[in-house]
């Protein structure tokens, strides 16, 4: 979980950005002693933010990541 606070956008401290929190949640699995799996989800909740005036952030988001190590 990430919480970001009400912060100032430029130098004069004129432009103010609201404040969000976003959930992330991961989970892996190993399928084999050289092979791993892992899941992501990026702001599961789909919380709407902008981490600068006019650039929202995007939406949820969902990954997928396989991990092979080379037996020793």
């Amino acid at each position: 979980m990430q919480f970001v606070s009400r912060r100032y956008y430029d130098f004069a401290d004129s432009r103010e950005l609201g404040g969000y929190a976003t959930v992330d949640l991961t989970g892996a699995w190993r399928v084999s002693s050289v092979t791993e799996v892992q899941v992501r989800f990026a702001n599961a909740f789909d919380r709407r933010y902008e981490t600068a005036t006019l650039y929202p952030a995007l939406g949820r988001e969902f990954f997928v990541t396989l991990r092979y190590r080379a037996p020793r």
